[in-house]
Protein backbone atom coordinates (compact mmCIF):
# COMPACT_ATOMS: atom_id res chain seq x y z
CA UNK A 1 0.00 0.00 0.00
CA UNK A 2 1.93 3.15 -1.31
CA UNK A 3 1.31 6.09 1.64
CA UNK A 4 -0.42 9.33 0.61
CA UNK A 5 2.87 11.49 0.29
CA UNK A 6 4.35 8.61 -1.78
CA UNK A 7 1.02 8.89 -4.25
CA UNK A 8 1.14 12.16 -4.43
CA UNK A 9 4.77 12.48 -5.52
CA UNK A 10 4.20 9.71 -8.00
CA UNK A 11 1.21 11.45 -9.85
CA UNK A 12 1.75 15.48 -9.63
CA UNK A 13 4.18 15.33 -11.71
CA UNK A 14 2.44 13.26 -14.38
CA UNK A 15 -0.58 15.96 -13.76
CA UNK A 16 0.79 18.84 -14.05
CA UNK A 17 2.70 17.87 -17.58
CA UNK A 18 -0.76 17.05 -18.52
CA UNK A 19 0.30 13.47 -20.14
CA UNK A 20 -2.85 11.13 -19.46
CA UNK A 21 -1.44 8.55 -21.52
CA UNK A 22 1.48 8.42 -19.17
CA UNK A 23 -0.38 8.79 -15.81
CA UNK A 24 -2.71 5.92 -16.88
CA UNK A 25 0.38 3.65 -17.88
CA UNK A 26 2.35 4.91 -14.37
CA UNK A 27 -0.75 4.75 -11.94
CA UNK A 28 -1.63 0.85 -13.61
CA UNK A 29 1.56 0.01 -12.91
CA UNK A 30 2.50 1.03 -9.42
CA UNK A 31 -1.33 1.08 -7.97
CA UNK A 32 -4.23 -0.76 -7.74
CA UNK A 33 -8.08 0.48 -8.08
CA UNK A 34 -8.88 -0.51 -4.56
CA UNK A 35 -5.62 1.31 -3.60
CA UNK A 36 -6.43 4.33 -4.99
CA UNK A 37 -10.33 4.18 -3.50
CA UNK A 38 -8.23 3.47 -0.22
CA UNK A 39 -7.21 7.22 -0.76
CA UNK A 40 -10.58 8.68 -0.78
CA UNK A 41 -10.89 7.92 2.96
CA UNK A 42 -7.51 9.73 3.75
CA UNK A 43 -7.17 12.52 6.49
CA UNK A 44 -5.02 14.56 3.92
CA UNK A 45 -7.30 16.60 1.65
CA UNK A 46 -4.95 16.93 -1.37
CA UNK A 47 -4.76 13.39 -1.46
CA UNK A 48 -8.59 12.93 -1.23
CA UNK A 49 -8.38 15.58 -4.28
CA UNK A 50 -5.88 13.80 -6.40
CA UNK A 51 -7.84 10.54 -5.59
CA UNK A 52 -10.83 11.05 -6.72
CA UNK A 53 -9.16 12.81 -10.23
CA UNK A 54 -7.21 10.09 -11.41
CA UNK A 55 -9.89 7.66 -10.42
CA UNK A 56 -11.45 9.27 -13.81
CA UNK A 57 -8.35 8.44 -15.80
CA UNK A 58 -7.32 4.62 -14.56
CA UNK A 59 -10.65 3.69 -12.86
CA UNK A 60 -13.16 1.73 -14.31
CA UNK A 61 -17.09 0.92 -13.59
CA UNK A 62 -15.88 -1.00 -10.47
CA UNK A 63 -14.60 2.00 -8.64
CA UNK A 64 -17.83 3.69 -8.79
CA UNK A 65 -19.45 2.74 -5.28
CA UNK A 66 -16.38 4.53 -3.85
CA UNK A 67 -16.64 7.52 -6.24
CA UNK A 68 -20.20 8.11 -5.15
CA UNK A 69 -19.40 8.20 -1.49
CA UNK A 70 -17.31 10.61 -2.18
CA UNK A 71 -19.78 12.73 -3.60
CA UNK A 72 -20.47 13.63 0.02
CA UNK A 73 -17.10 14.40 1.12
CA UNK A 74 -17.18 17.67 3.44
CA UNK A 75 -14.26 19.07 0.73
CA UNK A 76 -16.64 20.45 -2.36
CA UNK A 77 -13.62 20.34 -4.82
CA UNK A 78 -13.70 16.27 -3.57
CA UNK A 79 -17.18 16.26 -4.80
CA UNK A 80 -16.11 17.95 -8.04
CA UNK A 81 -13.61 15.85 -9.12
CA UNK A 82 -15.63 12.67 -7.56
CA UNK A 83 -18.44 13.97 -9.83
CA UNK A 84 -16.03 14.91 -13.18
CA UNK A 85 -14.70 11.31 -12.61
CA UNK A 86 -18.29 9.46 -12.05
CA UNK A 87 -19.34 11.11 -15.44
CA UNK A 88 -16.00 9.83 -17.48
CA UNK A 89 -16.47 6.27 -15.92
CA UNK A 90 -19.98 6.14 -17.27
CA UNK A 91 -18.99 7.53 -20.58
CA UNK A 92 -16.79 5.36 -21.02
CA UNK A 93 -18.35 2.60 -20.32
CA UNK A 94 -19.37 1.05 -22.93
CA UNK A 95 -18.00 -2.09 -24.96
CA UNK A 96 -15.73 -1.28 -28.25
CA UNK A 97 -18.46 -2.46 -29.91
CA UNK A 98 -20.71 0.06 -29.30
CA UNK A 99 -18.21 3.19 -28.77
CA UNK A 100 -18.46 3.97 -32.75
CA UNK A 101 -22.11 4.87 -33.31
CA UNK A 102 -22.04 6.18 -29.26
CA UNK A 103 -19.47 8.77 -30.73
CA UNK A 104 -21.20 9.50 -33.73
CA UNK A 105 -24.62 9.97 -31.37
CA UNK A 106 -22.26 12.49 -29.08
CA UNK A 107 -21.43 14.19 -32.28
CA UNK A 108 -24.61 14.68 -33.86
CA UNK A 109 -25.99 15.90 -30.71
CA UNK A 110 -23.40 18.80 -30.40
CA UNK A 111 -24.65 19.97 -33.46
CA UNK A 112 -28.13 19.97 -32.04
CA UNK A 113 -28.81 17.57 -34.55
CA UNK A 114 -31.31 15.56 -31.95
CA UNK A 115 -33.32 13.57 -34.05
CA UNK A 116 -29.54 11.82 -35.84
CA UNK A 117 -28.37 11.87 -32.62
CA UNK A 118 -30.94 9.10 -31.27
CA UNK A 119 -30.59 7.03 -34.36
CA UNK A 120 -27.10 6.89 -32.84
CA UNK A 121 -27.88 6.20 -29.77
CA UNK A 122 -30.26 3.82 -30.46
CA UNK A 123 -27.67 1.82 -32.44
CA UNK A 124 -25.43 1.78 -29.86
CA UNK A 125 -28.29 0.85 -27.21
CA UNK A 126 -28.89 -2.11 -29.92
CA UNK A 127 -25.16 -3.18 -29.69
CA UNK A 128 -24.63 -3.10 -25.72
CA UNK A 129 -28.11 -2.70 -24.02
CA UNK A 130 -26.34 -2.65 -21.18
CA UNK A 131 -24.45 0.99 -22.10
CA UNK A 132 -25.72 2.89 -19.14
CA UNK A 133 -24.42 6.77 -20.88
CA UNK A 134 -26.00 5.27 -24.15
CA UNK A 135 -29.33 5.18 -22.53
CA UNK A 136 -28.62 8.67 -20.71
CA UNK A 137 -27.18 10.44 -23.43
CA UNK A 138 -30.38 9.18 -25.63
CA UNK A 139 -33.01 10.02 -23.09
CA UNK A 140 -31.12 13.85 -23.18
CA UNK A 141 -31.98 14.13 -26.66
CA UNK A 142 -35.07 12.67 -26.72
CA UNK A 143 -35.55 15.97 -23.99
CA UNK A 144 -34.48 18.19 -26.39
CA UNK A 145 -37.21 17.67 -28.99
CA UNK A 146 -39.40 17.65 -25.81
CA UNK A 147 -40.64 13.21 -26.39
CA UNK A 148 -40.54 13.41 -22.67
CA UNK A 149 -42.52 9.62 -22.81
CA UNK A 150 -39.23 8.70 -24.59
CA UNK A 151 -36.99 10.30 -22.64
CA UNK A 152 -38.18 9.17 -19.72
CA UNK A 153 -38.04 5.65 -20.62
CA UNK A 154 -34.62 6.10 -21.66
CA UNK A 155 -33.69 7.56 -18.46
CA UNK A 156 -35.43 4.75 -16.58
CA UNK A 157 -33.32 1.96 -17.95
CA UNK A 158 -30.12 4.36 -17.84
CA UNK A 159 -30.89 4.21 -14.07
CA UNK A 160 -31.51 0.46 -14.07
CA UNK A 161 -28.16 -0.07 -15.24
CA UNK A 162 -26.31 2.50 -13.05
CA UNK A 163 -28.77 3.38 -9.87
CA UNK A 164 -26.41 6.29 -8.52
CA UNK A 165 -26.28 7.89 -11.87
CA UNK A 166 -27.42 11.11 -10.29
CA UNK A 167 -27.77 13.10 -13.73
CA UNK A 168 -30.24 10.69 -15.42
CA UNK A 169 -32.38 10.74 -12.23
CA UNK A 170 -32.46 14.55 -12.32
CA UNK A 171 -33.08 14.22 -16.27
CA UNK A 172 -36.10 11.72 -15.27
CA UNK A 173 -37.09 14.37 -12.91
CA UNK A 174 -37.46 16.94 -14.94
CA UNK A 175 -39.39 14.59 -17.56
CA UNK A 176 -41.96 13.66 -14.82
CA UNK A 177 -42.16 17.89 -14.26
CA UNK A 178 -42.42 18.07 -17.52
CA UNK A 179 -45.60 15.43 -17.66
CA UNK A 180 -47.28 16.77 -14.97
CA UNK A 181 -46.65 13.84 -12.68
CA UNK A 182 -44.94 16.78 -9.75
CA UNK A 183 -44.65 13.60 -6.77
CA UNK A 184 -42.56 11.91 -9.02
CA UNK A 185 -40.82 14.80 -9.95
CA UNK A 186 -39.90 15.44 -6.34
CA UNK A 187 -38.85 12.20 -5.78
CA UNK A 188 -36.62 12.03 -8.01
CA UNK A 189 -34.55 15.34 -7.56
CA UNK A 190 -34.89 14.03 -3.81
CA UNK A 191 -32.86 11.29 -4.57
CA UNK A 192 -30.23 12.86 -6.61
CA UNK A 193 -29.69 15.69 -4.10
CA UNK A 194 -28.86 12.47 -2.01
CA UNK A 195 -26.36 10.68 -3.93
CA UNK A 196 -24.78 13.82 -5.28
CA UNK A 197 -25.48 16.68 -2.25
CA UNK A 198 -23.62 19.75 -4.05
CA UNK A 199 -25.82 18.65 -7.49
CA UNK A 200 -26.59 22.24 -9.12
CA UNK A 201 -29.19 22.94 -11.30
CA UNK A 202 -31.66 21.46 -9.56
CA UNK A 203 -35.46 22.63 -8.75
CA UNK A 204 -35.46 23.68 -4.94
CA UNK A 205 -37.43 20.55 -3.16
Amino acid sequence: QMDGRAFLALVRPLLEAGDADELVRVVRQRMTIASLCQHLLSIDIDVRRTASMVLGYVGDLECVPCLVRALRDSDEQVNRMAENSLLLLWFQGGSDAAGGAFQKGVRSFAREQYAQAIESFEKAIAIDPYFAEAHNQCALAYYFLEQWRDSARRYQAAIRLAPAHFTAIAGLGHCYLEMGEYRSAVRCFKRALHINPRMTSLPRV
